[in-house]
């Protein structure tokens, strides 16, 4: 527990450190995009992971989006005078991943608690691709793990409401691909502009069962949540929300990865890339999570819901401890 916590005060003190490099130049950069309580958590998460791998707190530097850019100026060259090997870097959410990508240098990224669209974008605009050199640990759950809950909530049900923006509509193939052999019925509506949003609600509430909420900023923002699930609760189709917060607004549940737990698995990854020097070749998805309930809301819909009981059921569908 000491060393934990010695280890987290040294990250934490390092948060904004200028450009000038230590005697030991730390193998791992961590960049958050600012100061928030789910980049502390996540970072939290990521220096308790490695000091479970063994990796040493001098080891790791946790930067500030200006103290990387400043370090990046001034990285040291190697004992052999030419320029050091890759350095590798966790960003935290998508203002680090977007300035680490652009910087100049050898940079080795992992992109955390990135949704998998920016993530995408990002990439197109650069011009990069995913490789050993640079991956990425999505916010997104998988969309196996969204349709299994909804199995185990909702056993009758089979015909799935989802609104799609742009942001969204490239899953709309692999939903599809995902609800035939599991016998739902997909119900999709497009939401082209801000206008479009409640015409394309009443036809998807019309004709489903259950509504399943995709990450897109033009359906689901803090301007049209609450009207949402006030139009979904009248229908009495109920939610299945990404973000607890909309649980607390009214969605019934919400399945979604704590930063935290972003940290943690973050921080295993890259225990074994400074142990390989490479990052996994493919992008990951999340592989912890939490299902958070809203219990008036679920009694309500004739629902008596256990959060971590259906955590469990899931985790033991996909065979994870």
């Amino acid at each position: 527990m000491l060393q934990r916590l010695m280890f987290l005060l040294l990250g934490l003190l390092l948060w904004g450190t200028s450009g000038v490099a230590s005697a030991l130049e730390p193998r791992l950069w961590v960049v958050q995009s600012d100061t928030s309580l789910a980049y502390q958590q996540a970072t939290e998460g990521l220096l308790q992971a490695l000091a479970r791998e063994g990796v040493d707190a001098a080891e790791v530097a946790v930067l500030s989006v200006p103290a990387f850019q400043q370090r990046s100026q001034n990285r040291r060259p190697s004992a052999l005078g030419a320029a050091s090997a890759s350095q590798r870097v966790v960003t935290l959410g998508a203002a680090a991943a977007e300035a680490v990508l652009a910087a100049k240098g050898d940079y080795a990224v992992l992109s955390v608690l990135v949704p998998r669209q920016s993530f995408e974008r990002m990439l197109r605009v650069l011009g990069k691709s995913v490789s050993t050199h640079l991956s990425a640990l999505y916010i997104d759950q998988p969309l196996v793990r969204q349709f299994a809950l909804l199995r185990l909530v909702w056993p009758q049900a089979n015909r799935l409401g989802v609104l799609l923006g742009p942001d969204s509509a490239s899953r709309l193939l692999m939903l599809r691909r995902l609800a035939t052999p599991r016998q739902w019925q997909v119900n999709d509506a497009r939401v082209v502009d801000a206008q479009d949003l409640f015409s394309a609600l009443s036809q998807v509430l019309d004709g489903s069962d259950v509504l399943l909420a995709l990450a897109d900023p033009l359906v689901f923002n803090r301007s049209s949540i609450q009207n949402i699930l006030l139009a979904s609760y009248r229908a009495r189709v109920p939610m299945l929300a990404f973000s607890p917060a909309y649980v607390r607004a009214g969605a019934v549940l919400a399945l979604y990865t704590a930063p935290l737990q972003a940290g943690q698995q973050a921080g295993r990854l890259a225990a074994q890339a400074l142990r390989t020097e490479r990052w996994p070749e493919q992008t990951q998805e999340p592989d912890d999570f939490v299902i958070e309930v809203n219990p008036s809301v679920a009694r309500s819909l004739g629902l008596s819901l256990d959060p971590e009981a259906l955590r469990q059921q899931l985790r033991t569908l996909e065979r994870l401890p």
